[in-house]
């Protein structure tokens, strides 16, 4: 059985249910990531460099006595970068805890899984491996991305050694 979807006004199985993400900014695009993903939102704090990383590594933040890696996703997707970060959003992947830097939050919405469209006319460079689709909300296309799989393990541990060098 179909039903019409309040957002769209598309035709969907009346099984599937609807999902919740996070909506924030980069520069002016328009992002997305499944809330379930998020441990938690955290105003900015100072990170402390480490070096010889990816350039999209920013560095380490101390949260709540753990050890968090901070990215900068305007960097990892070819975007202008500016100083007036404001928000992490934390996150958990296979290699631990992760801060990505993001310009503002937008909103909490739901979604279909129907709604979001798989879409090769991207304006910005995110990898297919992080990207979910694009997502129609509000008259604006939205990047819906993949938190989890945003950095390596080969990347963190490397992340990890350096700052075990700086340590000692």
């Amino acid at each position: 059985m179909l039903v019409a979807d309040q957002n769209s006004n598309k035709l969907v199985p009346a099984n599937e249910s609807a999902r919740r993400y996070l909506l924030f900014r980069l520069d002016q695009e328009l992002f997305a990531t499944p809330l379930a993903d998020i441990k938690e939102l955290v105003e900015k704090i100072p990170y402390k460099v480490v070096p010889n990383t990816s350039k999209y590594l920013l560095g380490v933040i101390n949260l709540k006595g753990q050890i968090v890696t901070v990215l900068d996703l305007r960097v990892r997707f070819n975007l202008k970068t500016k100083n007036e970060i404001n928000t992490y959003i934390i996150f958990q992947n296979k290699s631990g805890n992760l801060a990505a830097l993001v310009d503002n939050i937008e909103a909490i919405e739901k979604f279909l899984p129907s709604q979001i469209e798989q879409s090769n006319m991207l304006k910005i460079e995110v990898p297919q491996e992080y990207l979910y689709g694009v997502i129609r909300y509000k008259e604006e296309n939205v990047t819906v991305i993949d938190l989890m799989n945003l950095m390596s393990n080969s990347e963190t541990n490397a992340i990890q050694d350096n700052i075990i060098k700086e340590a000692v």
